[in-house]
């Protein structure tokens, strides 16, 4: 394409609104785009697929076609590739739980563990390290702990087994804990919520595993049901995990909405989570004895008022089982999520209640049929009468201890026991950070506790198989034969 044509282009598409035009400007500069998303891709981790990464750049170059000025002396490839590459690294920094201060800190730990490599001619120590940067050694074994705690989950490798990933897991194998669709789709059959047509007249119904899958994906990306309809059809590594392929049928918004309140209906999204917790049990990846309890804030739209005839105001339609809280001085109207875990991050039991409820009125809830040596917490949990129930229980009651109203400074002894309760149990925010931060959940979908209650079995079932797969990939010790 020459110049000149390129020009008319642009006059048609910017003073005409050319459609046509417009589908040939984007069909011209795609390159620029695959360019720039592959580039990139050498620098991100492999959970990063290089569709989603043209895909965002897709988006940069829309946007850099609505914003240039033809008329201008600038050319449009210089212009375009700035943006590209900005928005492609705007959605990777949006998906990064750590701060920047602490990728700051680890470019640093990099630099100088790779300059210490080369002069000493082998691997620098902590303390190495440590000395170069002029910090203590706890301060970099904290920021290696940090980077290391999430492991961003591929689809790729529930979709597609890879030849080496035995050796790479430690003899673990990586489809495990993750749910059969053979075995899913016998449970839905068995409960009403799935109806094969296989054999008979009329179009086939969408296989199974296809519905469920599309659920896992809207917890994973945090996608509405028109997302995900469209982002089956756009995204080669969707489909590669549904196993859909090109030709495939991809559900509609409407197929999903109902399918998914069927399996409310029917308890299946807390089946979902028993089952991989159950697997992650069978694989030993779940530590016994010491548990943490912890609940975080969902939060919904507060109700509000409209003028209706005569002046008069009326509360609009909101969900009335949700409940106001305050926090760090701050009002939140919402719902808790409770989780209990083990010592690894996995969550091994989880309620829903009102913003309204304290923390602690959930504690039994999360604890019945589970086994407890030591139970850890933040001072919301400090009670005496709780504390006594656990003891008749056997639990050691580790739970962060705060000055109450009359009494002096706590004791250094107190002081001392707070921190080394804190260092265990601050592994219970993680699960927050990735269902807020990696997976986008940071307000309610639904109203009402039944809905947002059988969600969150959903939701926190797709972030165990996240930390499973990150946990197996580094090479975890299992904790039984």
């Amino acid at each position: 394409m020459s110049i000149s044509e390129e020009k008319i282009l642009w006059q048609k598409y910017k003073e005409e609104n050319d459609e046509s035009a417009r589908e040939a400007l984007i069909f011209k500069y795609m390159p620029v785009v695959r360019f720039i998303a592959g580039r990139i891709a050498i620098h991100v981790p492999p959970s990063i697929d290089l569709d989603d990464l043209i895909g965002w750049g897709i988006v940069g170059l829309l946007d850099a076609m609505e914003r240039y000025d033809y008329k201008q002396e600038t050319r449009f490839n210089t212009y375009a590739s700035i943006r590209i590459r900005g928005t492609i690294l705007d959605q990777i920094r949006s998906l990064d739980w750590a701060p920047r201060s602490l990728r700051s800190m680890a470019r640093r730990v990099g630099a100088v563990s790779e300059k210490l490599r080369h002069e000493k001619g082998g691997e620098p120590t902590i303390g190495d390290i440590a000395d170069a940067l002029g910090v203590s050694s706890e301060h970099i074994e904290e920021t290696v702990a940090n980077l290391q705690t999430v492991q961003v989950l591929s689809l790729d490798h529930f979709a597609i087994s890879e030849d080496d990933g035995a050796e790479r897991t430690r003899e673990i194998n990586t489809d495990a804990f993750y749910p059969s669709p053979e075995e899913v789709e016998r449970k839905c059959i068995e409960v009403g919520v799935y109806k094969p047509n296989r054999g008979q007249q009329g179009r086939p119904s969408l296989p199974c595993r296809v519905l469920v899958g599309s659920l896992f994906l809207q917890a994973w990306y945090a996608l509405s049901d028109p997302q995900t309809e469209e982002l089956i059809g756009d995204r080669l590594s969707f489909r590669s995990f549904l196993g859909i392929g090109m030709e495939g049928v991809v559900p509609d918004e409407t197929t999903l909405c109902k399918f998914r309140n069927k399996m409310i209906r029917m308890g299946l999204m807390k089946w979902i989570f028993d089952l991989v917790r159950s697997k992650m049990d069978e694989q030993g990846l779940v530590l016994r004895g010491g548990q943490i309890v912890d609940a975080t804030i969902i939060s919904t739209a507060r109700p509000r008022l409209k003028e209706v005839e005569g002046g008069k105001k009326e509360k609009q339609e909101y969900d009335e089982e949700a409940g106001y809280t305050k926090k760090r001085e701050q009002i939140y109207y919402g719902y808790k999520l409770h989780i209990l875990t083990d010592r690894r991050g996995l969550v091994k039991r989880i309620s829903t209640s009102s913003a309204s409820v304290h923390d602690s009125q959930q504690l039994e809830e999360l604890l019945e049929g589970v086994e407890v040596e030591e139970l850890y917490g933040d001072s919301g949990y400090m009670s005496k009468e709780r504390e006594a129930k656990c003891k008749e229980r056997g639990i050691k009651y580790r739970v962060i201890r705060r000055r109450v109203r009359g009494e002096g400074e706590l004791s250094e002894a107190v002081k001392k026991e707070n921190k080394e309760i804190a260092k265990v149990r601050g592994i219970v925010e993680l699960p927050f950070a990735i269902i807020k931060r990696w997976m986008g959940y940071r307000v309610c979908r639904f109203r009402g506790l039944e809905k947002n209650g059988a969600y969150h079995f959903l939701l926190m079932a797709m972030y165990n198989l996240k930390r499973c797969y990150g946990m197996i990939k580094k090479g975890v010790q299992v904790a039984c034969a």
